[in-house]
């Protein structure tokens, strides 16, 4: 009789501990139905089912697969304004995917100060990611001083690894091709009309600008001269409308010169050193096993 109370007593307090765990029959049929939501792509609803696991059993990283599932979905805003990062895990992996989420939304700034409070730490895999994260807004802002800065914060630590090499040598390449001022392209262009889409890489614009602003205040001078001062008046104006329109011009060209070339140069990193994942940081079978 003691030795069945006691084996009794054995089998209620191993249940007891299984079910503080948090291994009980509904998280285990929950997880394998989050799985197979996640796994056909229904992410939000993948985000309602893990709310419910979370109610009996938390975890940091069922927080972080919510949001990743959120992110997934394409709601950058959400992530960026609802998941506390700093207080989450895993490590630098939290903050990898809001900065990602106010990158999509285009807030490079946001998406640079997201990752300021990680620090290199001589784990080079580690360290090669959080450079590449840090490098991606500045790149995007055409901020040339900030990428200069996070290349010398890394260098200590990456100075041997190859991918932060290659990197550094490729974007050596992109400040060769130069960042264009628009402001530089205007004034370029009000002394002479056209020199600031030449400037900027677009000779054709250039001389489009040329020939309309030069055509018809020749003419305007032209019809002066033979008498016909209202039809002079009208190609002054024409002329003096075509060079305000080519100042503005010069201008756009500049910012497209630069649009095209930073997306060039986002494009090849991602496709030299892989897109961003969030699934990159969470073992997925592990947490819903």
């Amino acid at each position: 009789m003691k030795r069945f109370l006691n084996s009794l007593f054995l089998l209620i307090f191993s249940a007891s501990a299984v079910y503080a765990a948090g291994d009980t029959p509904f998280n285990r049929m929950q997880k394998r139905f989050i799985k197979t939501l996640y796994e056909e792509s229904r992410y939000f609803d993948c985000i309602a089912e893990t709310r419910r696991l979370q109610a009996e059993d938390y975890t940091p990283e069922l927080d972080y697969f919510i949001y990743m599932n959120y992110y997934l979905a394409g709601e950058f805003r959400t992530v960026a304004a609802g998941y506390n990062y700093s207080q989450s895990t895993p490590g630098p992996c939290s903050g990898f995917l809001v900065s990602m989420a106010y990158l999509r939304l285009g807030m490079y700034e946001e998406s640079h100060n997201t990752l300021k409070g990680y620090l290199y730490t001589g784990d080079q895999e580690q360290d090669t990611r959080l450079f590449l994260h840090r490098i991606k807004p500045l790149l995007l802002s055409g901020d040339i001083n900030g990428m200069n800065a996070e290349e010398s914060a890394a260098e200590k630590f990456l100075k041997d690894d190859y991918n932060f090499t290659s990197l550094r040598e490729e974007l050596a390449r992109f400040r060769e091709a130069g960042i264009k001022s628009p402001l530089k392209s205007s004034l370029m262009s009000a002394v002479v009309p056209g020199l600031g889409q030449l400037y900027s890489g677009y000779p054709g614009d250039g001389l489009i600008s040329l020939a309309s602003v030069a055509l018809t205040a020749l003419g305007g001078v032209y019809m002066r001269n033979q008498g016909m001062e209202g039809y002079s008046y009208t190609l002054f104006f024409f002329s003096g409308l075509f060079h305000a329109g080519n100042i503005y011009g010069a201008w756009n060209s500049a910012e497209r010169r630069n649009r095209e070339l930073i997306d060039d140069e986002y494009k090849l990193i991602e496709s030299r050193y892989g897109q961003y994942s969030p699934e990159e940081c969470i073992d997925i079978e592990r947490l819903l096993n």
